[in-house]
Formats: C-alpha cells, sequence, structure tokens
C-alpha cells in the first residue's frame, strides 16, 4: 500500500463519521475522542450528559455521572464485548473502538456515620481506537518495506463527588493521558513519525430533581396513588465541558492542531410508577425523554491561527433543548432520545442524531435495548414472595447487578449497523 493511501484511509476513520464541523470550523486532532462511547446512552440518541446513568463509561461523557454513581454504589465496571467494528461497511476487521471503564464510589453520610450526606469516587477508563496495520510497498514494486500499527487511546483517571439533599447533585472532573500513533510517511529514504502525545481535563455537572420526593419530605409523608404504588417524577439537567487543553502536535509545533474542545448540556424528563420491595423502591414503569445539543468550540481562522469558544459556544438553550429546532446554518449537533424501562429489567431505547446541512448534514436514528438481572429478581420477589431466594441470594440480588447494553446506528452512510456492546457489574 502505497504511503499517500495509508494517509486517506487514516484520515477518513478518524474524521468523516465524528463531527461534521472539524471540515467547516476547522479540523482538530485526535477526534476519535468526540465518539460517544457509552452503550446505553448511544442506544437513544447519544445522550449520557443529562441522564443519570450506573453505566461507568457515562462518566466519561461527562464526569458529574460519577458524583451521583458514589452516592449509592461502592463499585461499577463496564467492558465492550465484543468490541465495536468502525465502518463496518466496509469490513475491515481490525478497524475497531473498545472501551473500559471501571468506578468506585463511597458515601460518607452512609458508611462513616457522618452528618453530611456526601459522597466522593474515584474512576478510570481507557478509550482504543485501532485503525489496523498497514503494509507499505516499494514504489518500484510490491515488495513490503514497512508495517506501521496505527492507533488512538485515552486514559482517563476521574474524581467526582455527590450531593443528596432535597436534590441529587454530582461533579467531577477527568483527566485524560492522550496518544495518537498514526502511520508514519514511509519512503525508502526513510520516514518521518506520526506519533503525538497530549492531555486534557472534562469538567461536568449533574443535577437531578426529584419532584415527587420532595413533595414528600415538605409534606412529611409519602406521595401515593393507590395500591402500595407512588408516582415516579425526576428532571435532570446535565454540563459537560469536555477536552480542554492546547495543542497536538505530530511533526512541527508550528502546525500544531487544536485538540476537539466540546461542549454538551441537556435535559431529561421521567416519569413512571414504583413499587416499595424489600424495603426499597422498585420502579414498575418507567418513561424518559431526553434533549442534548453539542458544540465543538474550535474556531479556526484563514491564516491558519485557531482560538477556543467560551462556555456553550453557539448553543442555544431554549432554541436547541427546549424547542429541539436546529436551523440549516447552525453549528451546534442535536441529540434527542427516549426510553421505556420495565421493572428495571428491560429498557427499550430509541432516538435520533440531526445535524445541519452546512456542518456535515449528518441524519441517522438509534435503537438499543438494555437487561439488568436485579430487576428480574425483584420482579420475582414483588409477584411470588414465596419464591424468594434465600439470604444469601437475597443479599446478592439487593446488592449486585449484572447488565448488557446494546445499541445500533441507523443510517445509510459508512456508520450503517454500527453496534454497541457492553456487559457491566454494579454493586451496591
Amino acid at each position: 500500500m502505497k504511503p499517500g493511501r495509508v494517509f486517506v484511509i487514516l484520515c477518513a476513520a478518524m474524521a468523516f463519521p465524528l463531527h461534521g464541523m472539524l471540515w467547516a470550523q476547522g479540523e482538530s486532532a485526535v477526534p476519535f475522542l468526540l465518539i460517544a462511547p457509552d452503550p446505553a446512552g448511544n442506544g437513544w440518541g447519544g445522550v449520557s450528559t443529562a441522564v443519570v446513568s450506573d453505566n461507568p463509561t457515562a462518566s466519561i461523557v461527562n464526569p458529574g455521572q460519577l458524583g451521583l454513581l458514589s452516592l449509592d454504589t461502592y463499585f461499577a465496571a463496564s467492558m465492550y464485548a465484543p468490541k465495536t467494528r468502525w465502518f463496518p461497511q466496509y469490513a475491515l476487521p481490525d478497524l475497531t473502538y473498545d472501551v473500559t471503564a471501571v468506578n468506585g464510589g463511597v458515601n460518607l453520610a452512609r458508611t462513616f456515620g457522618l452528618g453530611l450526606p456526601i459522597s466522593i469516587g474515584v474512576g478510570y477508563s481507557r478509550v482504543h481506537l485501532n485503525l489496523g496495520t498497514f503494509a507499505v510497498t516499494s514504489s518500484n514494486g510490491p515488495q513490503v518495506i514497512a508495517k506501521v500499527s496505527s492507533w488512538e487511546q485515552s486514559e482517563c483517571f476521574s474524581l467526582g463527588a455527590g450531593i443528596d439533599y432535597f436534590v441529587r447533585l454530582g461533579i467531577g472532573m477527568n483527566y485524560e493521558r492522550i496518544e495518537s500513533n498514526l502511520a508514519p510517511i514511509v519512503t525508502e529514504q526513510g520516514q518521518t513519525t506520526g506519533k503525538a502525545n497530549g492531555t486534557a481535563v472534562d469538567l461536568g455537572v449533574l443535577l437531578e430533581i426529584p419532584v415527587i420526593d420532595i413533595i414528600g419530605k415538605l409534606q412529611e409523608k409519602p406521595v401515593t396513588c393507590g395500591w402500595g404504588l407512588t408516582p415516579v417524577a425526576n428532571i435532570s439537567a446535565g454540563y459537560a465541558r469536555q477536552n480542554h487543553g492546547n495543542s497536538i502536535t505530530y511533526m512541527d509545533v508550528a502546525m500544531s492542531d487544536p485538540l476537539p474542545r466540546n461542549a454538551v448540556v441537556g435535559l431529561s424528563t421521567e416519569i413512571g410508577l414504583a413499587l416499595i420491595v424489600d424495603g426499597e423502591p422498585w420502579k414498575v414503569f418507567a418513561f424518559t425523554l431526553a434533549r442534548e445539543a453539542e458544540d465543538l468550540l474550535v474556531v479556526r481562522h484563514a491564516d491558519g491561527t485557531f482560538e477556543y469558544q467560551s462556555g456553550l459556544g453557539d448553543i442555544s438553550f431554549f432554541k436547541h433543548i427546549i424547542q429541539g429546532r436546529l436551523n440549516d446554518d447552525e453549528r451546534p449537533e442535536l441529540h434527542k432520545g427516549w426510553q421505556l424501562a420495565f421493572g428495571d429489567a428491560v429498557f427499550v431505547r430509541g432516538g435520533t442524531f440531526l445535524e445541519s446541512p452546512r456542518y456535515g448534514n449528518r441524519h441517522y436514528a438509534t435503537l438499543g435495548y438494555g437487561i439488568r438481572l436485579g430487576g428480574f429478581l425483584r420482579l420475582l420477589s414483588a409477584v411470588a414472595p414465596e419464591y424468594q431466594p434465600g439470604d444469601v441470594l437475597s443479599f446478592i440480588a439487593a446488592h449486585i447487578d449484572l447488565a448488557y447494553d446494546h445499541a445500533e446506528y441507523s443510517t445509510s452512510g459508512p456508520l450503517s449497523s454500527t453496534a454497541f456492546n457492553a456487559v457491566s457489574i454494579v454493586i451496591r
């Protein structure tokens, strides 16, 4: 394979499916950081910033998730099984995307008897995009003169804190170590490096407002609606500022490229019914709607220099989040999704991703589902209490949960049939 072709394939694999604005606003380095890593969130439009989740991959998107998770979870781990095939339409077996994440937390009030309803969480995650191994041939014939392996990855170290006082608030920070090992330009005379390293910081906040719980606390008695059921009404809002750092350099500092600094903001609403089972609320049914908007904050100038926008960039909270509208000439991307949850055991998800024609013009639908063992065990306790398991299994059912999540993109482009699958364990 000629060096030029190697470079073209790598550029296509990294940039085309990720962020259409890279072409119009100006290129950024390491765009693989913009791939949505959360399989559960990817099932309903790629929403992970404003939807409360105990899957540790969600903390990669919004480290505020770690703060909320630490309020009632000691340990959570997730891994892709199998790896996601990137560009599946091209049938390239070694072009893969893989994510592993581990989070841990401790509630200070519950563990140490402190009067403050505060928790602390720590986490680690690794994102790896394998771009394949390429054989470079001589310009004079098919003789292989070198083989190059290309990949990019980030390692993320996370810290979060949560507070539960009427509302639940999580804040967090990720510190990322970024490595990019692209194909060098190889000739008979030698080669130039295609490697670069960098660091970045993510900041995030996630607020959950349990409306019914707040009403119950204010009136000093729980809100019920008969037959032992209680209504569920939660509102969540999240904001994350991703990849905050300087630039990435492969060869010449004067030719450095900016990191893909990104702003994401969103809102979600959940309604449903819950039943008290074994002293804990069990959601019999829940329906959630979510909307998020994101904007790449990189702005390129005609002279090749660049700058970063501040705050939300070009995101309009009222227009893009509340109304869910996006004009043809606007830069932000919109994520819209919904989720149906049955007994905390089966989750059905759907959503859409929208990008304006001027800045990428990508439109695709997403579908997904999730299965949780803990929900089925609690369902058994609710409908057939005489068949409840023994003390050991009851303890496991109350404190350990196993989950499987699947998501798939539905589109006519190269991302068609891209699937994300992950298995997770949660210990509370």
